[in-house]
């Protein structure tokens, strides 16, 4: 059978009650948001509810925008959001485009996709050997004469 949790905070977030069952416990755990939040737990295992990804203290959400999606940053021991593509503008044509798109890609390469100005639009262009995988972060596309336009970079 499944207990009912029943969490009830004040405008400022602060704890007013914890219910389990018949049992109460008080000031036991931060919410970071006011309202009330009810949890169902079956064999210690919650089985409906939710909670805010900003009220979890390992979860570093910052300027969220559609298509992203959380990665783990081993450096500050948090989620964290992360976009899941990127645009490059070439302004000046350039035989080799060096290209920061911070995705932060590890363990597989990305897909790169190019318009030339003119219209030319060039699928997979890793699979012609114009790409070099600098780091997680960064890439570069090599041309045999300058070229301008635009870089599509994602996961």
């Amino acid at each position: 059978m499944a207990e009912i949790i029943n969490v009830t905070v004040d405008s400022s977030a602060n704890v007013n009650n914890i219910t389990i069952g018949d049992s109460a416990v008080t000031n036991s755990i931060t919410v970071s948001d006011a309202g009330s939040v009810n949890v169902s737990v079956s064999d210690g295992i919650v089985t409906t509810g939710s909670i805010l990804l900003s009220g979890l203290s390992d979860v570093n959400i910052s300027s969220l925008q559609d298509g992203q999606y959380l990665v783990y940053d081993s450096s500050s021991s948090k989620w964290v959001n992360q976009d899941s593509s990127y645009k490059h503008n070439q302004n000046n044509a350039a035989m080799i485009w060096d290209i920061t798109h911070n995705l932060n890609i590890l363990n597989y390469l990305p897909s790169v996709t190019i318009k030339l100005n003119g219209g030319i639009l060039v699928n997979e262009v890793q699979a012609m050997g114009l790409v070099e995988y600098v780091s997680p972060n960064r890439l570069k596309i090599n041309f045999l004469t300058s070229k301008s336009g635009y870089a599509y970079i994602s996961r």
